[in-house]
């Protein structure tokens, strides 16, 4: 199969690695040129309708993934990318669509903010603008009327993404954090369910148009937090105010995902954490 991945970045990587060991082709779209990569590099801006229109035209790409980032985490950046961008896309792939476009989108479209229990039924018409602007991305594929799959990303950590480790290695502790859920996934299952779906797609099953990637554990930020400074052997005098408003308090229910087959890498935020100390 060919498939394009539209923002290739750490995840896209990840997941451009395992689709090339199944024998699939596999392009990548980027802002800016990569000295190296195992694949083409295809350079554009998503929101430019003629260069995404030349890239897609030159290759029938089977699959496309829709996961660029913002330039900056500014109300304006993120309009910019899941307006302009999924908008760009949709008309590019006109007259003769993919099979399957896969959006790469955030439980931040969910409003919910007392702990409740959410999934791929629970309305989402969050108030924050990150939201928002991803919210409005999923609604212009949906309405677009063609093949697609959106999968809600719970916030993801892995290698390189050591901010909540530093910050429980230098003492601090978050306000509040025991009253705060927080669901999360390892980029490696991140990656693995993305190309998951593509292999029971591939294979003729029907996916459902909304999928949560998230782990078997919602759990509260000061779990988390207590748990890694006791493993570190750290004790926590540093209060730090929480400065995240638009993160809410839910807990994500992950059985679609695993109905279809998926088992996850790391299950729970121990088992990825553990995986990440032992490798420093």
């Amino acid at each position: 199969m060919h498939i394009l991945i539209i923002g290739y970045g750490d995840l896209g990587s990840r997941l451009a690695r395992l689709l090339l060991a199944e024998g699939h082709s596999v392009h990548g779209l980027k802002r800016r040129a990569l000295s190296t990569a195992p694949l083409p590099i295809h350079i554009c801006d998503v929101t430019e309708y003629q260069q995404l229109k030349s890239i897609i035209g030159r290759t029938k790409y089977d699959y496309i993934f829709f996961m660029p980032t913002p330039d900056t985490r500014t109300p304006d950046a993120y309009r910019h990318i899941y307006h302009h961008g999924m908008t760009a896309l949709i008309n590019a792939c006109r007259p003769t669509p993919p099979q399957l476009i896969i959006m790469a989108s955030s439980i931040s479209v969910y409003h919910h903010n007392n702990s409740e229990w959410v999934d791929e039924e629970s309305e989402a018409h969050t108030t924050s603008f990150n939201g928002q602007a991803v919210r409005m991305g999923e609604k212009i594929l949906q309405a677009s009327g063609l093949n697609h799959c959106i999968v809600r990303i719970a916030g993801i950590y892995g290698p390189q993404r050591h901010r909540l480790i530093a910050r429980v290695r230098n003492g601090y502790y978050t306000a509040n954090a025991d009253q705060r859920y927080t669901n999360r996934i390892h980029i490696d299952d991140c990656a693995a369910l993305m190309a998951h779906l593509i292999n029971l797609s591939t294979n003729g099953t029907a996916l459902e148009k909304i999928y949560l990637a998230c782990d078997d554990a919602p759990v509260t930020l000061g779990e988390v937090e207590k748990w890694l400074a006791a493993h570190m052997n750290v004790h926590l005098t540093a209060r730090q105010e929480r400065h995240s408003a638009t993160a809410g308090s839910k807990k994500c229910r992950n059985q679609r995902i695993k109905k279809t087959g998926y088992r996850f890498i790391y299950p729970d935020y121990r088992a990825g954490y553990s995986a990440l100390l032992e490798r420093e």
